[in-house]
């Protein structure tokens, strides 16, 4: 009988995930002084997953490419779709819209 070979690793600890009981946290190397990173100070924000198709991601990354070079400065794209979500809510001719849209996709389905 040959020796049992080593299990590999079946999954690794995703980062900012609590380790589990006999887990060691990794350890993160400190990020230089000189290097910003958006929203450091700024409130607590919420995530969200959109699972795109290759056509949809070409077009918001379109958009965002548009926004920003006609605003001349880097725009983030959370401020972007925050801002789309405000001009929505404020402008009822923009949901009727949206919601004529969504019929359309759904009657796709």
């Amino acid at each position: 009988m040959s020796p049992a070979k080593p299990r590999k690793k079946a999954f690794d600890v995703a980062g900012g995930t609590a380790p589990t009981a006999g887990e060691r946290p990794r350890s993160q190397a400190a990020r230089p002084l000189a290097v910003q990173t958006a929203r450091d100070d700024g409130p607590k924000r919420n995530s969200f997953t959109w699972r795109q198709s290759p056509e949809q991601y070409d077009e918001l990354d379109d958009l965002f490419r548009t926004v920003r070079r006609a605003a001349g400065r880097r725009v983030d794209r959370a401020d972007i779709l925050a801002a789309l979500v405000e001009l929505t809510n404020e402008r009822r001719d923009w949901l009727g819209e949206l919601l004529t849209r969504l019929d359309e996709r759904h009657g796709q389905q």
